[in-house]
């Protein structure tokens, strides 16, 4: 829990990023800014994904968000 928020993916090799995947039913594009603000104030990167996103590209995205680890 960061925040309050529990992310949906949290990066474990020490360093401090999450990873939130939004379905298009239950989250509005305005509770991205407010989250990653969140998510920034508690040191942590955020990269939020949506669920019509999620694809055989989205591995590339993550290891690119994580800067080429994965």
């Amino acid at each position: 829990i960061i925040g309050g928020k529990v992310p949906d993916f949290v990066c474990v090799d020490g360093r401090k990023a999450v990873i939130e995947v939004f379905g298009y039913y239950w989250h509005s594009e305005s509770q991205i800014g407010p989250l990653v603000s969140l998510y920034k104030e508690s040191g942590y990167d955020c990269l939020v994904l949506w669920d019509y996103d999620v694809n055989a590209q989205v591995v590339d995205r993550w290891k690119q968000f994580l800067g080429g680890q994965g």
